[in-house]
This record gives structure tokens, C-alpha cells and sequence, in this order.
């Protein structure tokens, strides 16, 4: 599977689509490969119909939508139908005020513009050799005065929430880079043991996608100080092993291609920016508000 630029999801219409729409044969046979499960049609209803089954004795109210039991199955890395349920509920857990306050803290879309617009997490319109999206995280360009680490999770949390819309990604899964070149003592101050926790369970335990490698690159000792005291302690054995620390440039393009990195990386893409990640993830309101709603209504079954 080569590197090519793929456009973000462009309106509603992906969640009303049958199936999975954009996800060929390649991605398919990946998902064996990854899950140790196809895609075949015949095995996706029948996990369907068990997940929809251990949600029901949950007692959960969800979207009855071919989508959105697809994207949850997939929450699993081994396609488990009790894993993917317990993934869920912390995913929902989290939204509803600890620490996100979906409704109050990130609804509507445009009240975190201004973090958006200070490019401090960039998810590139391209996808790497392996189908996977790319999230590059500029530390460094965090300026607290401006934003706050609560607000880097709540952007965090909605990016990652608009790739996993879609079917590619949620086989697939992404990769996240910390461009730390810049980071110094304002950020170190401002950097919170509870903040950082946050970002870690964001990705690790309440995410419907998987993040299939965590790259250091450009990070100075204040920041490795931080990963390695804040993060690290905190990540299971499974992500641990998903960690790469690259010196130089080329240490990074043995895990994602140069076809799919910009410059700053001795990649080939002229920009660098989140200009089309947040155009696509404002086409959502809807999407987000639905989300609040499922979360609120199953706000009882949570605790």
C-alpha cells in the first residue's frame, strides 16, 4: 500500500452510507493482518448483531447505525466484542465532564478556533505506506498563555474523533508524532501530571481508533523529562512497545515514508498545516451534538 493524499471526510453523508464506504480489498486483507479477523461481509453482521447484543445488556442507548457498530467492533484491536463495549463506555465516561465537558467544553465547533488556528496538533490530508493517518503534535508551539493543556486535550479529542469516522483509519489507525523543537520552561511549568494523564487515556483507553506508533523527534531534554516522568509510567505494555525515539530525519522515514512527511521531516510535502483537518472536523456540529445526546442519555449507566 503506497503513500497517497486522501481528503479528509467531507459531510454527514459518511455515517449514512452502508457499509463501509472507501474501504477496498487492500484495506481488507490489512484488517486480517491487524485484528486477526476479516472484513468479509458474512463476519462483520455477525459481530454486528453480537455487539449490538452486549450493548443492549448493557443497557446502552446507541445509534442503531451499520457505522457506527463497525467503528466500535474496530475499538478493539483483536475485534473483541466485550473489549470493544468497555472501550465505549470509557470513551463515554470521559465526556461527560471529566474531563471533557463535551456540551459546555467543545460544542459549538468554532469556540476553539483560535487553539485550531495555532496548528498545535496537524493531522496530515496524506496517509503513510500502511494505510495509516499521520498526527504530528507541535509541543513546541504550545504557548499556555494562549491555550490552555485542557484545551490541547479537547482539540486533541476532536481531531481524533474526526478521523475516526473514517472505516481506512479505524483498520488502519494512525501515527503520532511530538515535534518537540521549541519546548522550554513555559511549557514545562505549565505542564500538569493531570493534564498530561488525560492525553494519555484520550488515546490508550478511550479512543475508537489505534495509534500504531508514538515518534519523539526534534524533543529536547525538558520534554523527554516530561514524557518520561508524566507519560511513560502511565502506558501499557502494548503501547510501550510503540514507542520509536529518532535522532535525525531518516531514523523517522523507516516507520512512515518521505512521501508522506513534510519538509520539516526531510519529507516531501510543501505544507505543513491543519487548515483542511478543521475545514472537514467544522462540517461536524451535527455529528458532535448527536454524540452528546448518546452520552448524556446514557449518563446513568456510566457510573
Amino acid at each position: 500500500m503506497d503513500p497517497c493524499k486522501d481528503a479528509f471526510p467531507s459531510g454527514m453523508e459518511i455515517l449514512k452510507e452502508g457499509g463501509d464506504p472507501g474501504l477496498d480489498d487492500k484495506y481488507k486483507a490489512l484488517s486480517k493482518t491487524l485484528f486477526g479477523k476479516g472484513e468479509a461481509e458474512d463476519d462483520m453482521v455477525k459481530l454486528v448483531a453480537e455487539l449490538k447484543e452486549a450493548i443492549k445488556k448493557e443497557g446502552l442507548v446507541v445509534p442503531d447505525s451499520e457505522h457506527f457498530h463497525r467503528k466500535w467492533l474496530r475499538a478493539s484491536e483483536k475485534m473483541d466484542v466485550n473489549e470493544s463495549v468497555s472501550i465505549l463506555k470509557e470513551y463515554m465516561k470521559q465526556l461527560l465532564g471529566n474531563p471533557i465537558d463535551l456540551g459546555g467544553d467543545v460544542l459549538p465547533l468554532k469556540k476553539l478556533d483560535r487553539v485550531y488556528k495555532q496548528e498545535l496538533d496537524i493531522i496530515m490530508p496524506y496517509r503513510a505506506q500502511d494505510g495509516r493517518r499521520i498526527m504530528i503534535c507541535c509541543v513546541g508551539k504550545w504557548n499556555p498563555s494562549k491555550a490552555s493543556i485542557h484545551e490541547l486535550l479537547l482539540t486533541f479529542y476532536a481531531l481524533l474523533e474526526l478521523i475516526a469516522l473514517e472505516p481506512k483509519t479505524q483498520v488502519a489507525g494512525f501515527e503520532l508524532i511530538f515535534e518537540g523543537d521549541g519546548f522550554g520552561f513555559s511549557q514545562f511549568r505549565n505542564t500538569t501530571p493531570t493534564g498530561m494523564l488525560n492525553l494519555i487515556r484520550c488515546v490508550q483507553d478511550r479512543s475508537p481508533i489505534c495509534v500504531r506508533g508514538i515518534h519523539l523527534i526534534n524533543t529536547p531534554r525538558l520534554f523527554n523529562m516530561v514524557f518520561n516522568n508524566m507519560v511513560k509510567p502511565f502506558l501499557n505494555e502494548r503501547i510501550k512497545d510503540r514507542i520509536y525515539t529518532h535522532a535525525k530525519n531518516e531514523e523517522l522515514h523507516k516507520y512512515i515514508s518521505p512521501e508522506a512527511l513534510p519538509k520539516k521531516f526531510g519529507g516531501k510535502i510543501e505544507d505543513f498545516n491543519n487548515s483542511e483537518c478543521s475545514a472537514s472536523l467544522y462540517k461536524f456540529e451535527e455529528y458532535f451534538q448527536d454524540v452528546n445526546k448518546m452520552v448524556l442519555a446514557n449518563k446513568d449507566k456510566l457510573k
